[in-house]
């Protein structure tokens, strides 16, 4: 059985915690073992999610995929820094530009399949808006954006992204 890992070299993770503060780390398993998935997963290092808040509460985008609500990110590139990522993945998912604040979470993920498994380290970031308007410019992926106060309806109920919930509501 083959093992992926995706995470940044240690000194870009020094480079974050010295930033943006020693991050509360959890461990998420997701098994998936019934589903024959094929390893085609591009080359990345890691994944992020950014918590951007506003005044009426909480921004989440929702995916032409399963159409639930989840907070925007998404891979982190090869050839970029997790703040580049993040940066990116707020602007492509949300139209927002954003400036990084916190890291108040990182997640060390354990992807089971069929016939391999991936860690992925997820980083959780709390930004702010600094320009641009609530639109997505990635609509094959997002199919909306929009503000909350509590949870919605078609939030994605996996507790991974009720723990990121909470934490955003703790901002």
């Amino acid at each position: 059985m083959r093992i992926s890992l995706e995470r940044p070299e240690e000194k870009e993770i020094h480079h974050l915690v010295e930033k943006y503060g020693q991050p509360t780390v959890r461990d998420f398993l997701f098994d998936h073992h019934e589903r024959d998935e094929k390893e085609d997963y591009p080359k990345c290092k890691g994944g992020c999610r950014i918590i951007i808040r506003n005044d009426e509460g909480i921004i989440l985008v929702s995916s032409e995929r399963n159409g639930s609500f989840h907070p925007p990110g998404g891979r982190i590139q090869e050839g970029e820094t997790v703040e580049e990522g993040a940066i990116r993945e707020a602007r492509e998912e949300t139209g927002l530009d954003v400036e990084l604040k916190e890291m108040p979470e990182l997640h060390k993920c354990q992807y089971l399949f069929k016939d391999w498994n991936l860690e992925r380290w997820v980083f959780i970031f709390i930004a702010t808006c600094v320009g641009g308007s609530l639109e997505p410019q990635d609509k094959d992926e997002i199919h909306q954006v929009a503000t909350f106060e509590t949870p919605p309806l078609h939030f994605a109920d996996v507790e991974w992204f009720q723990n990121i919930w909470k934490t955003a509501t703790k901002y």
